[in-house]
């Protein structure tokens, strides 16, 4: 690992700490480096033993020469702050819920507020793109961050409808936020901003549709004027690369098509999108020199995308690894680009968006 110390990280001016009381210095330091191998990030490490995170939103440090170990977030703006302290909260519940709900924030923001990364939103249109998609456009003020730091974002339903604020998540006494329960218990799924224009206040999402999904189920009775509301960005970023290749299924579809939407003019690669036929495929806008190859599910073919991507020659240095479908396809396809010498942290994003039951 490099030196922290030789490192050069960026000053950001929003900061928060949390003592993991409840976890020694090797659960503390096992936690963090899990985290960082879960997103694909770097550790670096000081000789005095502390260990620090620099991620494309700002940097996670851990210091584990007091008595009981601590964490420590700098970011750029306060809802990126309150986003990565969320992140962390609920990676902590997955260890121990008792140990995540006892845990408080030294933040800055106020018991009772909505949190930073919320907004309340309305509905513009929506309407139906292919046999597996629909589009939504929503309106809401201060999208700025959720255009440049992040790709995606929680979509929150209120139940049954309801549109009265106290509905809504808040800031608790612990600096955690506090959702709803029991009947007002809200829907909050994960989706991909697809496109987005914070000057005029408006984004735009797909919804995959699949039988039981509660936001398919909401997309059909939703409408211009429908309120609702969204928290983020959180996770995934845009991408400033010359050399790429891309695989991906249904699923991955609204991602592919907003990164190749960002890259640079002479950016070239390969792209592999899995459907289940021609009425699947959607329009991609990307770089002239990018490849783009619309594949067919075929039983008699398994892991389509990983044989693709396999049987590509060796690529050159540098050239960014893209990679999200089902679980056991991406878990294959990590070890394929780490067999090749391929994979790198720097120049990878591999992510298993659903899982095969």
């Amino acid at each position: 690992m490099a030196n922290a110390e030789t490192a050069q990280s960026p000053e950001f001016k929003f900061r928060s700490s949390l003592v993991l009381n409840g976890l020694d210095k090797e659960q503390a330091a096992g936690f963090l480096r899990h985290q960082a191998e879960h997103h694909n990030l770097s550790l670096t490490q000081s000789s005095d033993g502390q260990l620090e995170c620099v991620t494309p939103f700002g940097i996670v440090r851990l210091d584990t020469s007091g008595a009981s170990p601590s964490l420590s977030i700098e970011a750029p703006s306060a809802d990126i702050l309150y986003a990565i302290q969320e992140d962390i909260t609920s990676h902590l519940s997955e260890l121990s819920e008792t140990l995540a709900s006892a845990l408080t924030w030294s933040s800055i923001f106020s018991v009772g507020d909505y949190p930073p990364n919320f907004r309340l939103a309305e509905v513009v249109s929506v309407g139906r793109v292919n046999p597996i998609y629909t589009r939504v456009r929503i309106k809401a003020d201060k999208l700025g961050n959720f255009a440049n730091a992040g790709m995606h974002f929680r979509l929150i339903i209120p139940a049954s409808g309801a549109v009265e604020t106290d509905v809504y998540p808040v800031i608790g006494d612990n600096g955690q936020t506090v959702w709803p329960k029991g009947d007002k218990a809200l829907h909050r799924p994960v989706y991909t901003t697809r496109a987005i224009d914070p000057a005029k206040g408006w984004l735009e999402f797909d919804v995959f549709h699949h039988d039981g999904g509660r936001a398919n189920a909401w997309t059909k009775t939703a409408q211009p004027g429908t309120r609702l509301a969204l928290m983020g960005p959180g996770g995934g970023t845009l991408l400033d690369t010359d050399k790429i290749v891309m695989a991906g299924d249904e699923t991955a579809l609204p991602a592919i098509s907003r990164i190749l939407r960002h890259l640079p003019a002479t950016a070239t690669g390969k792209v592999f999108m899995l459907v289940s036929d021609e009425t699947e495929q959607v329009e991609i806008t990307a770089p002239e020199g990018i490849e783009l190859n619309w594949l067919h599910r075929s039983e008699a073919r398994p892991r389509q995308l990983l044989q693709a991507v396999t049987a590509l020659p060796d690529q050159a240095p540098g050239t960014y690894a893209w990679f999200a479908s089902e679980k056991s396809e991406v878990k294959a396809a990590r070890a394929h680009f780490t067999a090749q010498g391929w994979f790198d942290k720097e120049q990878s994003y591999l992510a298993a968006f659903w899982t095969a039951h």
